[in-house]
């Protein structure tokens, strides 16, 4: 009775129940000169995955569950590992003058962070080669439910990970020209054991977002956008904080094309112990306020056209690896080119750099892949990949990685109306 209590439930309320079931086979071929200049591996991957979605009554309930089955470094010394998510999401839309979203999801298993980065999370998009985090600006609101991507990647190595994540959004639209959104969101990430505590140490967060958007004509919008992140490492005792103010103009420049610029300040502070302090349990504080802002140009193609992204921003980001608060830039660029009614080709590139106290540190992932679709329910993929980082910075590892997937995709989507 337990797994079919959601189609009792939506036979019960009238509402529309939509079932969607697939499995992806991924072969992953990737070298990792960082550990050494013949460290070569296949990786084959099966990710069965089921979703719910219940619609009625302005309310939308959706539930997501995935399963990586990974034989990796496949040969006499293949390891077999899992990763599984799941998610849960709640959507409220009695009208138009407010909505509401709330979401849990939770991750655990072993993995890697370079995969985890690529991997598509339950009910989301992919996140493509954006796998280096914008901080400072806060870009997006933080109901996203996978884990926030880490500025600097500690290790490639596999560990044993889990996370849990949730948070809420409010969305009211006083008249037609204006928006007022509001959400939250805490988060617990790290490893499972001492061993992978080690490598990736539990970090507790939170993120707040608030932003005020106007239509000041049919071609321009102004945006207040304010936002904040704590993030707690207690195994390392760093505790540190950024916080932005950002005013925002973007400008339709042709249908398809918009135009985005910002500028502000974001606040960042952090608190870590005293490395070789004669007392015991001495802490040290810093506390630094830097210029903020993005340009971005965007065009929307939809489905049938190019579409394409050039951002850069500069801010600050809190750093996974040492708990630290500090300034980062980031560039991107994104690129979806339907080459014909059933093949896209896509293109991204992020690069990063990030300056602490001492020394800088660079990061940058490029990914390149051909989507071919079979049928209306089977898609074949074809990805290759490159991602690095470097730093002056002693804590923070140099490291590089590059690879090719393949991905052969099967989804049924079934409808119910009740």
């Amino acid at each position: 009775m337990g797994p079919a209590l959601p189609l009792v439930l939506a036979v019960a309320l009238g509402v529309d129940a939509r079932i969607e079931a697939g499995i992806g086979a991924e072969a992953h071929a990737r070298v990792d000169p960082g550990v050494s200049p013949n460290a070569q591996s296949l990786d084959l991957t099966a990710v069965p995955h089921l979703a719910l979605t219940l619609k009625g009554s302005g309310t939308t309930f959706s539930a997501a569950y995935a399963l990586r089955l990974t034989g990796s470094d496949v040969g006499p010394t293949v390891q077999y590992e899992t990763f599984q998510e799941g998610q849960l999401r709640l959507h409220v839309e009695p009208g138009t003058v407010w909505s509401l979203d709330g979401f849990a999801s939770a991750g655990a298993g072993r993995t890697d962070l370079l995969t985890q980065a690529r991997s598509q999370a339950p009910g989301a998009g992919g996140n493509g080669a954006g796998t280096v985090a914008v901080g400072g600006t806060g870009n997006g609101t933080p109901t996203a439910g996978a884990p926030r991507a880490p500025s600097t990647i500690p290790t490639t190595e596999a560990f044993d990970q889990e996370y849990v994540r949730s948070g809420l959004g409010l969305r009211v639209s006083p008249d037609r020209r204006s928006d007022l959104v509001l959400s939250g969101a805490a988060a617990t990430d790290g490893g499972t054991n001492a061993e992978a505590r080690v490598l990736y140490p539990v970090a507790r967060e939170e993120e707040a977002f608030a932003e005020y958007r106007w239509r000041a004509t049919r071609r321009d919008e102004l945006r207040l956008r304010a936002s904040a992140l704590r993030q707690r490492i207690a195994a390392i005792g760093t505790t540190s904080t950024w916080a932005s103010a950002l005013g925002i103009w973007s400008h339709q420049i042709a249908p398809d094309l918009e135009l985005r610029a910002a500028a502000g300040g974001v606040a960042l502070d952090s608190r870590f112990p005293i490395t070789g302090s004669t007392q015991p349990g001495g802490f040290q504080e810093t506390h630094q306020i830097a210029p903020a802002g993005e340009l971005g140009l965007t065009r929307n193609g939809g489905r049938s056209a190019l579409s394409s992204e050039l951002v850069g921003t500069f801010g600050g980001t809190v750093d996974r690896l040492t708990g630290l608060a500090w300034r980062q830039a980031v560039a991107r660029a994104n690129l979806r080119w339907p080459l014909a009614l059933n093949t896209v080709l896509r293109a991204g590139v992020v690069g990063a750099l990030s300056w602490p106290q001492t020394g800088w540190t660079r990061r940058g992932d490029l990914e390149m892949g051909l989507s071919y679709a079979l049928s209306s329910w089977a898609l074949l993929d074809l990805g290759i990949y490159a991602s690095w980082q470097s730093s002056t910075y002693p804590p923070v590892p140099d490291l590089s990685e590059y690879g090719a997937v393949l991905t052969l995709s099967f989804d049924i989507d079934t409808p119910f109306a009740f």
